[in-house]
């Protein structure tokens, strides 16, 4: 894949997934949800919260959006910022995430 970086899950060898190549800059929802990834999506807007990930080395993908932001603060985790939504994600490098519950 031309200019595709890897999406490495971290946690997840038990269910099969453990890596994922993607286009560079191409919405992480499209993809995971296209190839049956563990992270879920419920409404694909950053309100609900199932598509939260941790980011293992979150130097690799810009900051929390506002949404992201405002999700974490809702739920009391905003000092967490390598918590992200997976649907509000767009990744740049190569990033290694955990799937986790809030």
């Amino acid at each position: 894949m031309p200019d595709s970086i890897a999406i490495k899950f971290v946690n997840q060898s038990s269910s099969g997934f453990d890596s994922l190549d993607i286009e560079k800059g191409s919405a992480l929802v499209d993809k995971l949800d296209a190839t049956n990834s563990p992270i879920l999506f419920g409404c694909r807007t950053g309100i609900c919260g199932t598509c939260a990930i941790r980011v293992h080395n979150p130097e690799n993908c810009r900051p929390q959006t506002q949404v992201e932001r405002d999700f974490f603060e809702s739920v009391g985790l905003e000092q967490e910022t390598d918590l992200r939504l997976s649907c509000q994600l767009s990744a740049e490098h190569d990033l290694s995430v955990e799937k986790v519950r809030v």
